[in-house]
């Protein structure tokens, strides 16, 4: 049997109705829910008092209620319905329920003066355009164990600079931070499998990103307009890469690590100190310069089927290095690519190379044979000088170019100094 106290209708222990033109809402104490639509329109409500019994405010409860500003959610409350304050434009929540479990969609749409969200590690959900386009929003504290952000959950949040994502967070889906414009510093989950399309597209003050090696897909347009976004690390294992992902972002610094090795593009660009093997991913056309330099562990690599190029220095001083098997696309071993190997035994040139750069194998002291290739065109000057185990190889009649000392046995010269990697 429903009952109207003070401008509010009950039926039992829930909420159904109210007067529109009421301006204070005390709600009974013994009060279970609010119903859907009980406050919808009361254009004129200011504040409303909840009982500790509450648990449940329904779908649209308080829907535009565009004076409602303060409010205080009762510590044991679970659920926030559908649209439940949706456009209560001066809304500021002081306090959120230790309780809390579901934030359910368009919750606090376009709730302009909501400030600060601190919700509860317990919470299961929180679904999507539930916190969309609160302008005023600065800080977010996410549940510990939340495994999904939903669609388009804190869309437009233009005041947000930063948020700490959950270790257990797994999805963050469609357009979850698409138009934070001031979000910066982000750091990814080591858990996380899929980034949605949009998920932070127009996030202006993103600079850099490393993205997890969790990481699986990266869907349509997923940092698209992020204007200052110049640098990304790509994880090795992702599994579906959208269209678009990076449009308008001015990258100068696109990385992928992978086993130890940093590519960019179509070039490996370097390699960690410590690297005992390498496996060397198809794609690849460029062993950029310095690249394995001074990697004093390495004792083998395997080269793709798509290389083009070692640079100059790339292997230099691999003092563990014992073979290599060079890939026939190899067209060209560029100075001091190998110099300094001191274990290198046996090097297998490719049929197609055509040129070995100054000192390219220089210092290789074991290096006990080599076979010059009958297209190479081109030799450096101390090619394999100090290499005092190799027999000397024939030349190819086909060498246009031959640089002096090709197999001069003399001490080495000094390696000419270090240049950075330029990519």
């Amino acid at each position: 049997m429903s009952e109207w106290i003070n401008g509010i209708k009950y039926d039992g222990h829930t909420v159904v109705g109210s007067d529109k033109d009421i301006r204070e809402a005390l709600v009974r104490p013994g009060t279970v829910s609010i119903g859907a639509n009980a406050f919808s329109g009361c254009g004129e409500l200011t504040s409303v008092i909840f009982p500790e019994s509450l648990r449940i405010i329904e779908m649209s409860a308080f829907l535009r209620c565009k004076k409602l500003s303060a409010v205080c959610l009762p510590k044991d409350l679970v659920s926030i319905g559908d649209s439940a304050f949706y456009e209560c434009e001066q809304l500021n929540v002081s306090v959120w329920p230790d309780g809390l479990e579901i934030i359910s969609d368009f919750a606090f749409f376009r709730c302009r003066s909501l400030k600060n969200v601190k919700l509860p590690d317990k919470m299961m959900a929180l679904c999507q355009s539930a916190f969309r386009e609160c302008s005023s929003l600065t800080s977010v504290n996410l549940p510990e164990n939340i495994k999904q952000i939903e669609c388009s959950t804190f869309d437009g949040c233009g005041q947000l600079a930063s948020i700490v994502l959950p270790e257990s967070l797994l999805d963050i889906a469609d357009g979850a931070f698409a138009g934070c414009r001031n979000l910066s510093g982000l750091q990814f989950p080591r858990r996380l499998v899929c980034i949605g399309e949009t998920a932070f597209a127009r996030c202006e003050k993103l600079t850099e990103i490393v993205l997890p090696d969790s990481l699986r897909y990266l869907c349509d347009g997923a940092f698209a307009g992020c204007t200052a976004l110049t640098s990304v690390v790509l994880p090795p294992q992702l599994f579906k890469m959208g269209s678009n992902v990076f449009h308008l972002c001015p990258l100068r610094d696109t990385t992928l690590k992978e086993g130890g090795l940093t590519y960019w593009r179509d070039r490996l660009t370097g390699a960690d100190n410590d690297i005992e093997t390498a496996a060397i991913r198809e794609g690849v056309k460029v062993i950029a310069e310095n690249a394995f330099y001074g990697c004093r562990k390495l004792t083998s690599a395997v080269f793709p089927s798509t290389l083009r190029r070692i640079g100059c220095c790339a292997f230099e001083n691999c003092l563990s290095l014992t073979s290599v098997t060079l890939p026939d696309s190899l067209a060209c071993i560029d100075y001091h690519a190998f110099h300094g190997c001191g274990s290198l035994v046996s090097a297998v040139l490719p049929a197609g190379l055509k040129v070995i750069g100054s000192c390219a194998f220089e210092g290789c002291s074991r290096l006990a044979s080599v076979n010059l290739p009958d297209g190479l065109v081109e030799i450096g000057s101390r090619a394999f000088a100090g290499c005092s185990a190799l027999q000397p190889p024939a030349l190819p009649s086909g060498v246009r170019y031959k640089g002096k000392d090709i197999l001069r046995n003399r001490l080495i010269r000094q390696s000419p100094a270090r240049k950075e990697n330029k990519i």
